[in-house]
């Protein structure tokens, strides 16, 4: 429906019965825990310039997907295409950390000098100071 609604430069493409953001308002509806049509709707917030909605529809998403990697990484990509480095960088770590094999964010985030390594954590737990 996005691609449909960007050729026809429309909000509502012909032959629709509901406007494209409708159909993002009814899938919700339907999936309120759907990460993957907040990632997908999030895109279309952005190409929209509702950059502020976009981060909320993220924020959703990467909190009730919070082991899967790949709506971690790809809520990374589209913060990374927002231009909010910060962000991204929390979900490539997020991502990284459960697994996640592909590196394009971390390539994306070095390509523009945001890239960190994530802090190590303790293996152990840390002395018990002297009496």
């Amino acid at each position: 429906m996005i691609r449909l609604g960007e050729k026809f430069k429309s909000p509502q493409p012909p032959g629709s019965v509901y406007p494209v953001e409708c159909w993002f308002e009814r899938a919700l509806r339907f999936r309120p825990d759907d990460s993957t049509v907040r990632l997908i709707y999030a895109t279309f917030l952005v190409k929209d310039g509702r950059v502020p909605d976009a981060t909320k529809q993220l924020e959703i998403a990467t909190v009730r997907a919070a082991d899967n990697a790949f709506t971690q990484y790809n809520a990374g990509m589209i913060y990374f295409d927002m231009k909010n480095y910060d962000a991204a960088l929390v979900q490539a770590h997020k991502a990284y950390g459960l697994g996640f094999p592909q590196l394009d964010l971390r390539d994306k985030l070095q390509s523009v000098g945001k890239w960190n390594e994530p802090a190590e954590l303790p293996t152990e737990s840390p002395e018990k100071p002297a009496k």
